[in-house]
């Protein structure tokens, strides 16, 4: 303690580490949710729903602690959550859906722990409403699309000798169930396995293609701005005063080699690739940043 604390004049008690210990047992999980909410090499907004619902049930039951100082410091915190956190984000809720470990399902388990089955039930069926008017919406473009390639095959006179094959036998197909119900009735995976979530609906695009189109887009969505942040952290190291005339070309060479280099499997024709790019940009570097701007 003297190392880390030059304040440091007695050992803690042990009424004090123990408020210690339940201090730290509230807080872990806001440092492992803000590590897994930072992450740039995953999706993060399937992650949302429920590590916001974990906060808000520790909340919930320090503020219930018997303990005066903990159940005190976590009203001050639930106070900043209300505030901030407790009306979900919708989009980022039905982020949650479109993963096959959780599905609406685990929306409404969450619900229903916080406010009862009634409320739980309205706000599923809500979002339901919501996912079903952002899939029209898609089907709509998708459409518009369609008419658009149709229209333009008939100027050019092409006509499809297939036509008369896609009403044959449609009355026995035709059904009021839509990709979303057919995905909601799927059996749930495994919560525990590991699953890269935007691959898996790339494998079952052929099933649900339109709900595929939905869930790539909705889970490609950024929680926070960690990754524009560091690129722009980045730019600042290498546009400096001293170099601040490159070429936008140069200085994304700069920023992204890096990348470029490292981000794929590597073989024997990278070092001298590695060594190319380096001298290449070096040299268009100095020449571009000989006079500041």
């Amino acid at each position: 303690m003297r190392l880390v604390d030059r304040n440091f004049d007695r050992c803690s008690s042990d009424v004090e580490w123990d408020k210690i210990e339940k201090i730290i047992k509230i807080l872990k999980p806001f440092n492992d949710i803000t590590k897994l909410f930072s992450g740039v090499h995953y999706p993060t907004s399937n992650l949302y729903f429920c590590n916001v619902w974990r906060i808000q049930m520790r909340l919930m039951n320090a503020c219930a602690s018997v303990d005066s100082d903990i159940c005190r410091m976590a009203l001050a915190m639930k106070g900043k959550f209300d505030k901030y956190g407790e009306s979900y984000s919708t989009i980022l809720s039905i982020a949650v859906v479109f993963d096959p470990r959780y599905m609406l399902d685990y929306v409404k388990f969450c619900y229903e722990k916080l406010y009862g089955q009634a409320v739980a039930k309205t706000k599923c069926i809500e979002l339901r409403g919501k996912i079903c008017d952002l899939l029209k919406e898609y089907n709509d473009s998708t459409d518009q699309s369609s008419s658009l390639a149709e229209s333009i095959a008939e100027d050019i006179g092409y006509e499809d000798d297939m036509d008369e094959f896609n009403s044959f036998g449609e009355s026995q197909f035709l059904s009021d169930r839509t990709q979303l119900d057919e995905y909601l009735d799927c059996k749930r995976l495994n919560r525990k396995q590991p699953l890269d979530v935007l691959l898996w609906w790339k494998m079952n695009e052929s099933r649900f293609p339109e709900l595929a189109c939905v869930a790539r887009d909705v889970l490609s969505i950024p929680i926070t701005t960690v990754a524009s942040e560091s690129a722009f952290s980045m730019g600042g190291r290498v546009l400096s005063n001293l170099r601040s005339s490159l070429l936008p070309e140069n200085a994304e060479a700069l920023i992204t080699t890096r990348n470029w280099l490292y981000g794929f499997p590597s073989d024997d024709r990278d070092n001298g690739l590695e060594v190319e790019i380096s001298k290449a940009v070096g040299t268009s570097s100095m020449t571009s940043s000989s006079t500041p701007v």
